[in-house]
C-alpha cells in the first residue's frame, strides 16, 4: 500500500460529518414514527418496518451529497492530493459538479479560477456563470442515492423488523423463566439491566448480520456509481 496504513482511515472525517445529521434525523424520527404507527391497530404489527423505512429514506436524502464526497474521497476518484481530506474532496466534487453543469470537460468553475485577474466585470460574470453551472449540476451531488436507498431502506426495514420482535421475545422468555434474577423480581422490575443488554446485543447482532448479507449487493452498486460517474 503506497499511501501507508493511514489510508485505511481515509474518509473518516467526512463520515463523522455525515453521521451527525444522519443519526440526528434517523433515530429520533424512528422513535417518533414507531410510537405513532403503533397506535394504529391495522398497521401496528408492521410499525418497526414502516418507521425504519421512512426515517432512513429521509436521512439518506439529507446526507446524500456527503455520502458522495466520502465515497469519492475513499475511492480516490477526486484526485490523490486534496481529496485526502473532507474539505479537499468537497471542493473537487463541487468543481466536477460545476463542470458537468457547464457541459464542458474543464468546467466554468475552473476557467473562472484561472482567469481571476481579467478584470472586475469579467470576474463577476464568470462567478455568476460558475454559480449557474453549479446549480445546473446540483442533481449530480445525489449520484448513487437510488442505490443508497436500495441498500439502506431494506436494511433498516429488515433490521428493525427483526430486532424489535426478537428482542421482545427474548425479554419475555427470560422474564417468564425467571432468568432476570430474584432481586429484580422482588423489586417489581420486568427484567434486569443485564438481561436488557443481552437481548439488545443478541437481537441487534442477528438482525444486523442478516440485513447486511441481503443488502451488500446494493452497496457495491452504490459505490461503483459514485466513484465512476461524478
Amino acid at each position: 500500500m503506497q499511501e501507508g496504513v493511514a489510508a485505511l482511515w481515509r474518509g473518516t472525517d467526512t463520515a463523522m460529518l455525515a453521521s451527525i445529521p444522519m443519526v440526528g434525523v434517523y433515530m429520533p424520527l424512528y422513535d417518533h414514527l414507531l410510537a405513532r404507527i403503533s397506535t394504529a391497530p391495522a398497521v401496528a404489527p408492521y410499525a418497526p418496518v414502516l418507521a425504519g423505512s421512512i426515517s432512513r429514506t429521509l436521512a439518506v436524502l439529507l446526507v446524500g451529497p456527503l455520502e458522495l464526497v466520502r465515497t469519492r474521497q475513499q475511492g480516490g476518484a477526486a484526485g490523490a492530493g486534496a481529496a485526502r481530506t473532507a474539505w479537499g474532496a468537497l471542493r473537487e466534487t463541487l468543481r466536477d459538479t460545476a463542470a458537468a453543469g457547464a457541459g464542458t470537460g474543464t468546467g466554468v468553475a475552473a476557467g473562472t479560477a484561472t482567469g481571476a485577474g481579467a478584470g472586475a466585470g469579467a470576474t463577476g460574470a464568470g462567478g455568476a456563470a460558475a454559480t449557474a453551472a453549479l446549480l445546473r449540476g446540483m442533481p449530480r451531488l445525489w449520484t448513487g442515492v437510488v442505490a443508497t436507498l436500495g441498500r439502506d431502506v431494506p436494511f433498516s426495514a429488515l433490521y428493525w423488523g427483526m430486532l424489535e420482535p426478537l428482542r421482545g421475545a427474548l425479554l419475555q422468555r427470560w422474564q417468564a423463566e425467571g432468568q432476570h434474577g430474584a432481586a429484580a423480581a422482588a423489586a417489581g422490575e420486568a427484567v434486569s439491566g443485564r438481561a436488557v443488554l443481552a437481548a439488545n446485543l443478541i437481537a441487534g447482532s442477528t438482525a444486523g448480520a442478516i440485513a447486511a448479507v441481503v443488502t451488500t449487493p446494493f452497496d457495491v452498486v452504490k459505490t461503483r456509481l459514485q466513484v465512476r460517474r461524478c
